[in-house]
């Protein structure tokens, strides 16, 4: 019997009309079109499965990075993000709209990749699913300056849905990263520019585009987005110690031409596995993504671009709470606390660091002696021949005017070191901003609820599978 497949088809909920002029160069329009059509499809939804970067199947793989590389690198990116969100909530942040800084650390960030198509016929690639980027972009030649990737680069010539945005048009002025700077003929197209905190960055155009992704829970079934507003990068640079580099980013954030706003889903969940072998790791968009069985729901901060926690009352230790300023977990002018992809270490104030160890360490059996860290990336060592066969305080985050807590697993509050110790898988920051990052959210299926700005939490100890 013969395979079939099928394909759903939505529309992002924008009015768009675009006009095109050929012409070298890339702030320059190409050819005229124009299109018009409303959002469709609420009623369904789709998974897309995530590939981690130990994977072979991962456009990220490095076969020579050892499994304390990828700590290091993940723990220096998950400051930087931390430090970045705090400077963009402070009253002294200098945000230029020329060359702002992303949160993201480019190259080092890609625990995850996700597999999508670009263009008509659709062509294959891949991006980083990013909750603290507001737009989405890979390369595109003809490039001015572009590094090296794996797979090949997106051609928008070879593509008969490609619509680049005119500046001026309602759909450039909303767009994330603007480049005023970008000279051409008129009329000329709308532009961006995105600096990272590594000083990587991507230059281009902003376009409209046919996306397609293929739903891992239904088969061959492929969902189309038309019309899809992203960024088309002419001119970017790489972290030379990247390897390999990646071909761009998939955004997750709430900013309006984000990937999830504008397929015009309300809410999305994702669920990151601790078995990166199995592949259940995955993000689901609309009616895919309910969790009804969650343990755990409360409130976001409404209307803001990225994800931070409402009403945080603060972090307990089997059963007792820890005792600091309670504005360092309100949602302030670079304070609170937030959740984010793209830090794979939880990041804590260090006052609330320094709290938190001295907690557990009043909490552990007496027999349990705190060991330095061979490795020295960690603050919180034990002997690794107590890690199974002691009672480990209970650790929880919670939630003002909520009887249901956020407890950590024992595997999601300790890692191994590989040198016969466990270590407290988390780090200080001097931001007043704490982030909840993803290895404290391992196996846990994570909701987010844009309309009624919402998250809630499920345990499914393994992520869902797709059957």
């Amino acid at each position: 019997m013969s395979s079939t497949s099928s394909t759903k088809i939505f529309f992002p909920a924008f009015l768009v009309t675009v006009v095109l002029f050929s012409t070298d160069s890339f702030c320059s329009p190409l050819f005229l079109n124009s299109s018009s059509s409303p959002l469709k499809g609420k009623d369904i939804g789709f998974s897309v499965r995530l590939i981690h970067r130990s994977s072979p199947e991962s456009p990220f793989y490095n076969a020579n990075a050892t499994p304390l590389d990828l700590v290091r690198t993940s723990l220096r990116t998950s400051s930087a993000r931390t430090a970045y969100f705090s400077r963009l909530r402070s009253k002294n942040f200098s945000y230029s709209m020329k060359y702002p800084l992303s949160p993201v650390d480019l190259f080092n960030a890609s625990n995850y990749a996700m597999r999508y198509s670009i263009g008509t016929p659709p062509m294959e690639t891949f991006a980083i699913p990013d909750t603290g980027s507001s737009l989405t972009w890979l390369q595109c030649l003809n490039c001015t300056s572009c590094y090296n990737q794996s797979i090949p680069v997106f051609d928008p010539s070879k593509s008969s849905s490609y619509k680049p945005v005119l500046r001026g048009t309602k759909d450039c002025n909303n767009s994330a990263y603007p480049d005023d700077d970008c000279q051409g003929s008129q009329p000329i197209l709308c532009t961006y520019s995105v600096t990272y905190e590594d000083a990587t960055y991507s230059i281009g155009n902003i376009a409209r585009e046919t996306v397609t992704f293929k739903d891992n829970s239904q088969g061959n079934e492929n969902y189309r987005l038309l019309n899809m507003i992203f960024g088309c990068g002419h001119s970017s640079t790489d972290n030379p110690g990247a390897n390999p580099p990646h071909p761009g980013v998939v955004s997750l954030s709430n900013h309006s031409f984000s990937l999830v706003r504008q397929l015009g889903f309300d809410f999305f969940s994702y669920c990151m596995s601790s078995d990166v072998s199995n592949g259940h790791s995955q993000i689901r968009f609309g009616l895919a993504s309910d969790i009804s069985s969650h343990f755990l729901t409360t409130s976001l901060f409404p209307n803001q671009e990225f994800y931070f926690f409402k009403d945080v009352d603060g972090i307990y230790v089997d059963g007792e709470k820890l005792d600091i300023p309670d504005r360092l977990f309100q949602f302030s002018e670079g304070a609170g606390m937030m959740i984010d992809t793209g830090t794979t270490y939880t990041q804590l104030h260090t006052l609330v660091m320094d709290v938190l160890i001295q907690k557990i360490k009043k909490k552990m059996p007496s027999e349990m002696k705190v060991e330095e860290d061979i490795n020295k990336d960690w603050e919180l060592c034990y002997a690794h021949k107590y890690r199974f066969i002691k009672v480990l305080p209970e650790i929880e985050l919670r939630f003002k005017g909520n009887k249901d807590s956020y407890p950590l697993s024992d595997q999601n509050a300790w890692i191994d070191n590989d040198e016969g110790q466990f270590c407290l898988a988390m780090d200080r920051t001097d931001a007043e901003l704490s982030v909840l990052g993803l290895y404290q959210l391992r196996d846990v299926n994570v909701g987010i609820n844009l309309k009624q700005a919402q998250i809630s939490f499920v345990y499914d100890f393994d992520c869902p599978d797709y059957a």
